[in-house]
């Protein structure tokens, strides 16, 4: 498994995307995939946490006020919860795309089975350098 890498400042929603303004719930950089905490807002999502932290729900696509490439807790972001994003390097089109056991990234291939680990789908690879963001529905399983 290899993370995909991003530049913050190149990462911005296209056409067709669905894109949700919410509260952070804690730091973290634009291209950050993150998760709804039902009472902390929107936080990195890491799929070597707990299986709530491993449901990544959408890319960080701005920072709200500012626009800057980082975000902090409390903090407006908007996010892409479906769609197409940009500004993603070395994907293989059509390849899934998983949540990484490194908090905020994403990945080629889901994480390693060992431990609590938890798999992913956050969506798939549109081109080398667009992500077509549309997480999986189901409960993952630890690995």
């Amino acid at each position: 498994m290899a993370d995909i890498s991003n530049t913050d400042a190149n990462v911005r929603p296209l056409n067709g995307a669905i894109i949700r303004r919410g509260e952070a719930g804690g730091s973290g950089y634009v291209g950050d995939l993150v998760y709804l905490d039902g009472t902390n807002g929107w936080k990195q999502a890491d799929g070597n946490a707990s299986q709530a932290a491993a449901m990544g729900r959408g890319i960080v696509v701005a920072q709200g006020s500012d626009g800057s490439t980082s975000f902090a807790d409390g903090d407006e972001i908007d996010i892409v919860v479906l769609g197409p994003v940009e500004g993603f390097s070395g994907m293989t089109p059509g390849a899934t795309v998983y949540g990484s056991a490194t908090a905020g990234a994403v990945a080629d291939a889901a994480v390693a089975e060992t431990g609590d680990d938890w798999d992913w789908i956050v969506g798939w690879a549109e081109s080398a350098t667009v992500l077509f963001v549309h997480p999986q529905t189901t409960v993952p399983s630890a690995t």
